[in-house]
């Protein structure tokens, strides 16, 4: 039976900045070996610091995460 120790969070966040841009961009090298540019760190960054997305434009970021029991981000 599991402890719970396994355990995993979804956190919805308002801002990329949110998140390292090494963690974000190391999930995507392993899940896109294509390296797509658009889901990357820095292009939602740039989005969102040139106002291209936010209340203005009625695009409002939410991204989704998902972390371990410590913490750690895993998607």
């Amino acid at each position: 039976m599991p402890d719970g120790s396994d355990s995993h969070k979804i956190n919805v966040i308002s801002g990329i900045g949110e998140v390292a841009r090494a963690d974000w961009n190391a999930l995507l090298a392993a899940s896109d070996p294509a390296r797509n540019p658009f889901p990357s760190h820095d292009f939602l960054n740039a989005l969102e610091v040139s106002n291209c997305v936010g209340a203005k434009s009625g695009w409002l970021p939410r991204h989704l995460t998902l972390t371990d029991g410590a913490d750690n981000l895993v998607g």
